[in-house]
């Protein structure tokens, strides 16, 4: 692989990966048994938990290390050649920025299998990530409103948590943590306290996120 043409984004927004992509012919069976696949993904994984934080799209390819096909081996590749690409850049800290400051967002039914959608959100605290997370959501999302308020929530529970942490080592927090949500109708309905009829089914462990809201 160390021949791969680089690129720098870690997969194709365009491709839809689901596991009715398995080999569907002879001769992409005999392709695919020679396709190292399983390693590559475990590989990657190593990568991203230790040293990349931003290809946790290796989380999406190793749903189908059962039967993958070429679509999901070219997407094993896309990740390479981002790696080949981005090899030399690397996190800089300041230790100047004391602010902690955390992203979040949600791609409504994005698993082809199950239409789960997934959360991702990422901290960041002195100029450089923190904490990040990309993962299914647990229960089927019936808008792009109630995926992004599951994601914000989630992210709300990473905040106390790091508020937690941080404290028992000895790094105050000066400032109320900001969360950053690019949905409209999600923020109005994380600032709004009125109980809508159309979020009854929402459990009530994702709306604690107004208290913390309230509580700056």
């Amino acid at each position: 692989m160390d021949d791969l043409k680089p690129n720098f984004t870690p997969f194709d927004v365009g491709i839809k990966l689901h596991s009715g992509q398995p080999p569907r012919n002879h001769h992409e069976v005999k392709e695919m048994e020679s396709k190292p696949y399983r390693q590559a993904v475990s590989s990657l994984m190593f990568s991203a938990t230790v040293s990349w934080p931003d290809v946790f799209v290796v989380t999406m390819v190793s749903r189908f290390l059962h039967n993958p096909g070429l679509d999901h081996w070219h997407a094993v590749r896309r990740i390479m050649k981002y790696l080949q690409g981005t090899r030399d850049l690397a996190i800089r800290y300041k230790p100047d920025s004391t602010e902690l400051v955390i992203y979040s967002d949600a791609h409504f039914t994005g698993d082809c299998d199950t239409r789960q959608s997934a959360t991702g959100y990422m901290s960041s605290l002195a100029g450089g990530p923190l904490t990040r997370c990309s993962r299914r959501q647990k229960c089927v999302s019936r808008s792009t409103t109630e995926a992004e308020y599951l994601a914000a929530a989630d992210a709300a529970t990473e905040v106390v948590w790091l508020h937690g942490f941080l404290s028992e080592v000895g790094f105050q927090l000066d400032k109320p943590t900001t969360l950053h949500v690019d949905n409209q109708n999600a923020i109005c309905l994380i600032k709004n306290t009125e109980h809508h009829k159309h979020t009854k089914h929402i459990d009530i462990k994702y709306h604690y996120i107004r208290e913390h809201v309230e509580n700056n």
